[in-house]
């Protein structure tokens, strides 16, 4: 399920319910940390309880990302 992107490297597309729980979780608290290192406190606050919402029930929306990018991240 892979189409070419316009820069000429392969897009796929992927659900993010079809990602594990365990990258997910991993991923989120990567951006988590990130968030509260640059964000003031109640935005943070605000990010952290949408980004637990995404982590625990994605959606099963297709996004197109670098091909290479997900296999790197699925690893």
């Amino acid at each position: 399920m892979a189409m070419p992107d316009r820069n000429g490297g392969a897009l796929a597309g992927v659900r993010l319910i079809d990602v594990p729980l365990k990258v997910r979780r991993r991923y989120g608290q990567v951006l988590l940390d990130r968030a509260l290192k640059e964000m003031e406190p109640l935005p943070a606050m605000q990010f952290a309880a949408e980004l637990q919402r995404a982590v625990e029930e994605p959606s099963d929306r297709i996004y197109w990302v670098p091909k290479e990018q997900l296999e790197r991240v699925l690893a």
